[in-house]
């Protein structure tokens, strides 16, 4: 099991080098596998963005203490674009917001961030994509939004 040279073959059978043909695209879409479907080893010990899977630019969260892509200077202001990792982790998880707020102990169990959000935004900001650890057990809500 090894990783794909630039230079070797594409692994797609086109016959061009793998630089000339699939390399951006498997840039593109972070895909930890190659075409054979064994995991790609590039530099195994390297961290990598908990979220997206990139090795460059990279920094610990003050919340939880994962690596994340330090790439929120890359956020357009008023842009509503979701593509800063170090952004929508403070400003879409209570992860963040529990940090971000100052609130002692675990995001899981405060009983102020808890308050803070009515039960549909709780669960949401708990559970979704930017998270690195998930809300176990999330309340139940009859959905609104």
């Amino acid at each position: 099991m090894g990783t794909v040279g630039r230079n070797d073959p594409c692994h797609c059978g086109s016959g061009k080098k793998y630089k000339k043909c699939c390399l951006s695209k498997d840039e593109e879409s972070h895909s930890p596998l190659t075409a054979v479907g064994k995991i790609d080893l590039i530099n195994s010990s390297q961290p990598r963005c908990g979220l997206c899977g990139k090795a460059k630019k990279l920094k610990v969260t003050e919340c939880c203490g994962q690596w994340i892509c330090d790439d929120e200077e890359e956020y357009v202001l008023f842009s509503f674009a979701r593509n800063s990792c170090d952004r929508n982790h403070r400003r879409l998880t209570l992860c963040g917001y529990h940090h971000t707020e100052g609130h002692t102990g675990s995001w899981k169990d405060c009983p102020r961030c808890k308050e803070d959000f009515e039960t549909e935004e709780y669960v949401h900001y708990g559970t979704n994509e930017y998270n690195f650890e998930k809300l176990e057990n999330p309340p139940s809500y009859e959905p609104t939004k």
